[in-house]
């Protein structure tokens, strides 16, 4: 008589519920730590080109609510059957784009599996969903937990993951996001008189003239916003950017925001603010000179600035 069998089955009973927990864990961390950096997860989509800044943001909040749910029902036990299905399909479609990233020589970049306190390239990641598919395959023999009123928790658990990134962090478009206020003609004077930037030849055409400093996480997301805006409208040469702080500093907000590296100079920070205003990153449109529109990071409008240049659909 096997005396193990028994023993056998009582650990594969403990051990499968605790992978289960192990991995609605891994699904929820990666929720909420793409939620903590939404902004960088929102340009990280928008900067493949693929998509507008709106639609951007919509899926970035999308991929976050689903990846929180399935967190929640492995958690849960739940439908396991069903979600450990799905969970499967997820990986492989993650693992898919992942390797689409690395042989588009994108391979360096953190690819936001796990927002920015964990970074990853996109061939760790990958590591790591092969591992997860190993553990997926492995609960495919787990039952799951029945519970009553299991539908209810069902309809809860999906109100609250959609629920969760739009209320903590809603999208940009659907908040009212005043223009600074300033006396546009009096900034115009003052962006083209100053004798320093006069050799940028701001005041010939249409540019987007972008008053940054080198040490502002915000900067660095609105110069990562502006490049990819203008490497999918062709405005390369339309872009200024003015700069505050040290020059040695300029290396690292080149590396850490990832924008092109455009036309650009420093003024002295009084001059600086003078022009830009109290709160920077500060955007201006401006036609010969003339400030049309001036933005900060959050209200930047792709489909305004392409009208603007006349390049709108």
């Amino acid at each position: 008589m096997n005396l193990s069998d028994p023993q056998q089955k009582d650990r594969k009973k403990l051990l499968l519920p605790v992978l289960r927990i192990i991995a609605g864990l891994v699904f929820v961390a990666s929720g909420i730590l793409k939620l903590l950096s939404i902004d960088v997860f929102e340009l990280y989509i928008f900067g493949m080109g693929r998509f507008g800044f709106n639609t951007s943001a919509i899926l970035a909040r999308l991929i976050i609510s689903g990846e929180l749910l399935l967190g929640y029902l492995l958690l849960t036990g739940i439908y396991f059957k069903r979600t450990n299905t799905i969970a499967i399909v997820v990986i492989l479609v993650f693992s898919g784009f992942l390797l689409l990233r690395i042989f588009s020589d994108h391979n360096d970049e953190n690819c936001n599996c796990f927002g920015e306190l964990i970074k990853m390239n996109p061939t760790e990641s990958l590591i790591k969903n092969v591992l997860l598919l190993i553990l997926f395959l492995v609960l495919r023999k787990h039952e799951g937990l029945h519970m009553r009123f299991q539908q209810s928790v069902f309809i809860f658990l999906c109100a609250f993951a959609i629920a969760l990134p739009a209320i903590l962090s809603p999208p940009d478009f659907l908040m009212r996001w005043d223009t600074p206020q300033q006396e546009f003609a009096n900034t115009s004077e003052k962006l083209t008189i100053n004798k320093q930037l006069q050799t940028l030849n701001i005041a010939e055409g249409k540019k987007i003239v972008c008053f940054f400093s080198v040490t502002c996480p915000y900067c660095e997301l609105a110069s990562k916003k502006i490049s990819v805006i203008a490497e999918k409208n062709e405005l390369q040469n339309a872009i200024i950017y003015i700069f505050a702080g040290n020059k040695e500093d300029l290396p690292e907000f080149w590396k850490r925001g990832g924008s092109k590296e455009y036309l650009y100079d420093f003024i002295p920070v009084r001059q600086f603010f003078d022009i830009a205003g109290p709160v920077v990153p500060s955007v201006f449109l401006t036609d010969n000179g003339i400030i049309r529109q001036q933005y900060n990071y959050r209200n930047i409008d792709e489909k305004e600035i392409k009208d603007f240049f006349g390049s709108g659909d």
